[in-house]
Order: C-alpha cells, then sequence, then structure tokens
C-alpha cells in the first residue's frame, strides 16, 4: 500500500475512533463494519479458505444500509491495509488468526 494511503487510512481511524465529535454515528457504524467484513474478506486468500460469495452478499444485505456509499471504500482500505500481514504473522500467530478467522467466518456460513 501507498504511504499516502496509508496515511489517509491513519487519518480516517484518527478521525472515526479518536475524536467522534467529528464522525456522525452513521460513519462510525460504517466504518466498524467495514472493518469487520474487511478483516474477514483479507483472510481469505492467505488462510487458504473459499466463501461463499451469496452468503457474503446476504451479508452485506443485512448489514450494511443500501445508500450507504462510504461503506465500499472503508472496506477497501481496511482490506488493503491488512493484504500482507498474515505472511508477516509467527507460524503460532498464524494457526491462530486463521483458526478464529474460520470459527468467525462459519458461524456467518461463509464457509460450509
Amino acid at each position: 500500500m501507498s504511504s499516502l494511503r496509508r496515511l489517509g487510512y491513519l487519518a480516517i481511524t484518527a478521525a472515526l475512533m479518536g475524536c467522534p465529535q467529528i464522525a456522525s454515528a452513521d460513519q462510525i457504524e460504517t466504518f466498524q463494519l467495514a472493518e469487520k467484513l474487511g478483516a474477514l474478506l483479507a483472510a481469505e486468500k492467505p488462510c487458504g479458505f473459499t466463501f461463499d460469495q451469496g452468503a457474503v452478499s446476504a451479508w452485506v444485505d443485512a448489514n450494511v444500509h443500501a445508500d450507504d456509499m462510504d461503506f465500499t471504500e472503508a472496506l477497501n482500505m481496511i482490506v488493503s491495509n491488512r493484504d500482507g500481514k498474515v505472511d508477516e504473522m509467527s507460524p503460532a500467530q498464524r494457526v491462530v488468526f486463521c483458526r478464529q478467522t474460520e470459527r468467525v467466518a462459519r458461524a456467518l456460513h461463509f464457509i460450509k
């Protein structure tokens, strides 16, 4: 990820998490949902998962407001920021990360 994009991500994170009076409740909710889904999606390839695209779509339909134009940009920043992080983990940390991610993905029916 470019340093400019990372700086943008950090600025959004600081604004949304550190200064809630600057961000609306909808913006905070958008970022939190994007962060949670982004963490799962970023783990799909490095952990060797194949997510059910229909289940992922259903989760978005159930959890993200249809008129939320900020969600996809926030999601893309989260996924981009996490890209490659699993490869930097110790073997034990990677096992725990992938195992818990798998458990969450199964509970959400992303993995059958």
